[in-house]
């Protein structure tokens, strides 16, 4: 979190408060609507796509012109089932796929408080 916008905050408890506040209601929100403010994050904060998470009804458009031999090579070494809801690739460029946003290894919650917090991002 950057110092300036720390220093909006009157104390610490004001601070905690508001991360505590964010949390609760990102808690609340849908797989979908998690992982598109993960999305905007990973955009805004490195302009890069590493990170992106697909729903899985992206995948054949997103492997649009790939042969089945390179698409089985990128789930080889991982766990991937096309019966869940999303697909990324994790840290090792494996091809992964998950229904909940936390078994992302990439999704950083914390990460994504402070960036709602600096950004002065409403829920």
């Amino acid at each position: 979190m950057n110092l300036i916008n720390r220093l909006n905050f009157k104390n610490m408890n004001e601070l905690t408060e508001k991360r505590e506040n964010l949390l609760n209601e990102f808690i609340n929100l849908s797989e979908v609507e998690k992982t598109a403010l993960w999305n905007n994050f990973c955009q805004s904060e490195s302009g890069e796509m590493d990170e992106y998470i697909n729903e899985m009804c992206e995948f054949d458009e997103h492997f649009e012109g790939r042969t089945p031999t390179e698409i089985a090579n990128e789930v080889r070494f991982s766990e991937f089932n096309t019966n869940d809801s999303f697909f990324a690739y994790d840290r090792s460029v494996n091809l992964v796929s998950f229904n909940f946003i936390e078994k992302y290894d990439w999704f950083s919650e914390s990460e994504l408080i402070d960036y709602f917090i600096d950004n002065e991002i409403e829920l």
